[in-house]
């Protein structure tokens, strides 16, 4: 709903989560972006009110972390959401081990996650991540995407990147 560099774009609330919740019961792709007021409760009902969801992004932005936190991802272990394949949560509060938690629990069931820290997408940004040896999104964590396999947080996250990377994939 906004840029994920600024944070510019529309403030999407709890209200207006349940809004879509109330409303939108068949949506199978949510894309919640730069959402830094959304609180664990919203999640929670988006997870347990949208049945049909097979993909969830609610991602806060390079400025400000979104509100969500570990115990946002309480429902999903205990099988709330159960056709979610793909789920989205980065520049949140929600921490490594939450994740890994979540990973095993439903991991198996062909839920992929990426969490963690951004990193800007300006050209400026990339310059320094360079001359720094990282490249980007060393900060996420997560079993979707990059990271190589079965890479421990803090480890090689694979391609041959330089020690000391923070992406790692959990299996």
């Amino acid at each position: 709903m906004g840029s994920t560099d600024t944070g510019n774009g529309v403030r999407v609330t709890d209200d207006g989560v349940m809004c879509i919740v109330e409303k939108c019961r068949g949506l199978r792709v949510l894309q919640l972006t730069s959402c830094t007021s959304v609180t664990d409760h919203a999640f929670a009902a988006m997870l347990e009110r949208l049945g049909e969801l097979e993909e969830l992004h609610c991602t806060g932005h390079d400025r400000s972390n979104g509100r969500l936190t570990c115990k946002a991802l309480d429902p999903l272990i205990t099988e709330a959401a159960p056709k979610l394949r793909q789920l989205y949560l980065t520049d949140q509060g929600v921490g490594y081990d939450s994740v890994a938690k979540l990973v095993k629990a439903r991991g198996k069931s062909g839920l992929q996650v990426q969490a963690g820290q951004s990193d800007s997408d300006s050209f400026a940004w990339g310059s320094v991540m360079r001359q720094m040896g990282r490249s980007y999104g060393d900060g996420l964590y997560g079993n979707a995407g990059g990271g190589g396999g079965g890479a421990k947080r803090g480890g090689r996250g694979g391609g041959g990147r330089k020690r000391g990377n923070k992406r790692a994939k959990l299996v």
